[in-house]
This record gives structure tokens, sequence and C-alpha cells, in this order.
């Protein structure tokens, strides 16, 4: 099996030490068969998302306020430009 590397950078982490990700990878997925009951489960999990935003402004979320936080330490160039 092949072998799959998640990371960041040494000076992204020493900026944000405290940073968590994450990676998932799907192996022997058959693209060419009936897509529908993927796509049910899908949709379904889409709901779960939305109901999870839907009860405040999405910039207040915890998830999305944490990463508007690091985007904006970036300085001028506030989607990169870190490393």
């Amino acid at each position: 099996m092949d072998q799959y590397r998640f990371g960041y950078p040494a000076d992204f982490l020493a900026k944000f030490p405290t940073v968590v990700g994450a990676a998932a990878v799907a192996l022997h997925i058959d693209s060419t068969s009936d897509e529908t009951a993927a796509e049910g489960l899908l949709r379904a999990q889409e709901e779960v998302v939305r109901a999870s935003f839907a009860s405040a402004p999405l910039s207040s979320h915890p998830h999305i306020s944490s990463w508007r936080t690091v985007y904006s330490s970036f300085g001028p160039n506030r989607y990169g430009g870190l490393w």
C-alpha cells in the first residue's frame, strides 16, 4: 500500500503551534458504479452540516472564526505568503 504524508511547514507550526489538521484517503473506490447510494449519504451529511451552521452567522462559528484569525495574521497577502 502506498504511504501518504500530511503536515505543515516548520515555520507555520512555529507561528501556530496548536494547529490541528487531518487528511483522509479513500482507497478502492469504484467511480464507475451507481452513484445513487453515495449521493444520498452525501446529501444527508450536507444537511447535518448546514444545520450546525444555521443558528448563528457563519463568521461566528468556532471552526470558521479560528481560521479567520489565522488568515488575518498573514498580513496584506491574507491568503498565503507565510512561507
